[in-house]
């Protein structure tokens, strides 16, 4: 039996055990040098499951880096992401930051989405939204809680009404998506 590929994007020092550790910067464990910003080396659905943490929101074409996402995943390969909340200080503080991103932003990549059925012309690229979890962390960088995935619907309804009016109470999504 084959061993699956799974994809480690933007590692950075974060290297994984059982995964091709890439990032666009040559640093120790690094497997391979990706740029997120340029078509990615590798064949065309070959990827079983990528993580790309704390990474999608350095790249200039967000939609191009998700096509490519999209093109190297096998069907109902899973792509986990963590990208920072578009209101939180994590979005603006690092200088190398393009983006943050709202709640609803991958609902463009989802074909079940009101978004994606209205503007279908966006990208080609599908994903089937699995799990989309807020992470709190209110108040940082100014005072220390605890993070806290926010795993329950109603209470996930109820922070992201907080956080669209209050900053730094989400701090993060974590998203699963499929290829569909």
């Amino acid at each position: 039996m084959q061993d699956k590929i799974k994809l480690n994007l933007g590692c950075g020092t974060d290297i994984r055990k059982g995964y091709i550790n890439c990032d666009k910067f040559r640093l120790a464990g690094v497997d391979k040098i990706i740029d997120l910003d340029k078509k990615i080396d590798f064949a065309d659905s070959s990827i079983d499951e990528i993580l790309a943490i704390d990474v999608l929101e350095h790249v200039t074409d967000i939609i191009f880096t998700m096509e490519e996402l999209h093109r190297v995943l096998k069907p109902s390969g899973k792509l986990f992401i963590q990208v920072p909340y578009w209101n939180s200080w994590c979005a603006v503080a690092d200088p190398t930051h393009k983006r943050g991103f709202h709640e609803r932003f991958f609902n463009f990549f989802d074909p079940q989405k009101e978004e994606c059925r209205d503007k279908p012309y966006y990208t080609k690229a599908r994903f089937k939204i699995i799990s989309l979890n807020p992470v709190l962390y209110p108040f940082s960088p100014f005072l220390h809680f605890k993070k806290k995935e926010i795993k329950n619907k109603s209470f996930q309804k109820l922070f992201f009404l907080l956080a669209n009016y209050i900053n730094n109470i989400v701090i993060d999504l974590n998203l699963v998506l499929q290829k569909i």
